[in-house]
């Protein structure tokens, strides 16, 4: 059960790091700068410029990051107490 909650929790980083890639991909005016080279600039595009799928996957991005904090927080106190 412990090292299934670190399971979950990574995949859903990982999740998160996927849909952060997709909703930088969804830009509707291009930026001077590569989708993939904003991926880990942390130089987001705006939320007025992203287009419906790229809105969609940035609230999949926060969610799937959030989720995947609490599992590793649940794991941490789980390991902690065991």
């Amino acid at each position: 059960m412990i090292i299934l909650s670190l399971i979950i929790g990574a995949v859903l980083l990982i999740a998160a790091v996927y849909f952060h890639a997709l909703a930088q991909a969804n830009v509707i005016t291009p930026i001077d700068r590569v989708w993939y080279e904003r991926l880990f600039t942390g130089n987001r595009a705006s939320k007025d410029n992203l287009n419906e799928a790229g809105l969609r996957n940035r609230r999949l991005s926060n969610q799937c990051a959030a989720g995947g904090f609490l599992m590793i927080g649940i794991y941490v106190t789980l390991a902690s107490i065991a």
